[in-house]
């Protein structure tokens, strides 16, 4: 009996060591990962920094000065457009660190203008609305401006994380809407094929309706003997 109580003993020892090593090396891949982290922060922090420092406004040129304010009035118009009601769409400006929208408004304690997140204070409805503005200006923006843009902008669904109603013929109009050649909008959408042709009419589009799923298995035909 003895015996069987220390063989049991040795075995529960064992499996705890295996386990304790398998910690261990797992402790050992987390601190590491924690340094790597810590590595990537400093970059980030003085990569930022020094993107600031290059972005201050002053250095831009009348050329830059005058594409941020075209792209900055493409949005405004794109928000009227799509009604967003977050805020008034003349509001919504232009980071000049990044580029990326905000919407300013007064202290009431210091009278000077802050920075309001958009993110926490839109609506999820409006926050697509503010996509389908952002992207379709950087598409629009080439058609006055040198830029590195593919010409090509893909919405897959674009009304389907709404909380309440977008206005998808608008998106489907401005789109249709494209002037240049080379641009490109598609719009994946499970709208009807009559409600997208009466809201874009005349305007020049091209219309691929898939019956069923479009992603499909592909049957191997049976040998013929």
């Amino acid at each position: 009996m003895r015996a069987s109580v220390d063989r049991t003993a040795i075995e529960k020892s064992v499996r705890l060591q295996t386990r304790l090593a398998q910690w261990e090396s797992m402790q050992e891949r987390a601190d590491g990962l924690v340094d790597e982290f810590l590595e990537i922060a400093k970059n980030w922090a003085k990569l930022s920094s020094h993107l600031k420092r290059l972005r201050t406004g002053e250095d831009f040129s009348l050329e830059d000065k005058n594409k941020i304010s075209s792209l900055q009035g493409l949005v405004q118009r794109h928000l009227k457009t799509f009604d967003f009601h977050s805020f008034p769409p003349t509001e919504i400006t232009l980071a000049r660190d990044n580029f990326r929208p905000q919407v300013l408004v007064q202290d009431k304690d210091t009278g000077g203008e802050i920075e309001k997140d958009i993110g926490f204070e839109a609506s999820a409805s409006d926050g697509i609305r503010l996509k389908w503005s952002y992207y379709l200006s950087l598409l629009e923006l080439d058609d006055s401006y040198e830029t590195n843009h593919s010409g090509l902008v893909v919405f897959d669904e674009p009304g389907q994380q709404a909380t309440d109603p977008v206005n998808l013929a608008g998106l489907f109009q401005v789109s249709a809407k494209q002037k240049t050649p080379n641009h490109q909008v598609i719009i994946a959408t499970s709208e009807k094929s009559d409600a997208i042709r009466e809201g874009l009419k005349d305007l020049r589009y091209n219309l691929i309706s898939f019956q069923g799923y479009i992603l499909k298995p592909i049957v191997e035909p049976h040998d013929a003997g």
